[in-house]
């Protein structure tokens, strides 16, 4: 890759007197810009997410008699259905799957429990164990 010389001098370079050199990186730098832009997106619709519960949550704390089972049973829900966008995406910019699989949860998921920060424990069984299926779903996770 040439090198190209930087039009603008920053304030190290006005400091120091030393020009910066950069690497035109071309199309390898739009594939990372766009990976860096969905996962803003996808850390702003979290965002998103936990500050709706959370506005319940404290909602929630005003009645003494208030059941926060529903709560973590709608931040579950919600949690799997962000879950399965992201993964509909990957899928999509992917290709189809070689073999059928199912995506299970472990944890507080199952027991409807998560909670606005939880961890997910998400495994992936697969019908067929070929080195094709788990080159796939290892570039999925």
């Amino acid at each position: 890759m040439a090198l190209q010389e930087g039009t603008l001098p920053t304030e190290s370079e006005k400091e120091t007197g030393l020009k910066v050199r950069t690497k035109d990186w071309g199309e390898k730098f739009k594939g990372v810009s766009n990976l860096f832009k969905q996962a803003s997106e996808n850390r702003s619709e979290l965002h998103e997410l936990r500050e709706r519960h959370m506005k319940r949550f404290a909602e929630l704390q005003e009645d003494e008699s208030s059941d926060y089972t529903a709560l973590a049973k709608d931040v579950t829900s919600d949690t799997i259905a962000y879950v399965q966008k992201r993964v509909a995406r990957l899928i999509e910019k992917m290709g189809p799957a070689p073999c059928e699989f199912s995506l299970f949860s472990l944890g507080s998921m199952p027991r409807s429990e998560s909670g606005f920060y939880t961890d997910l424990e998400i495994g992936i069984l697969m019908k067929h164990n070929t080195v094709k299926a788990r080159k796939y779903f290892t570039k999925l996770t």
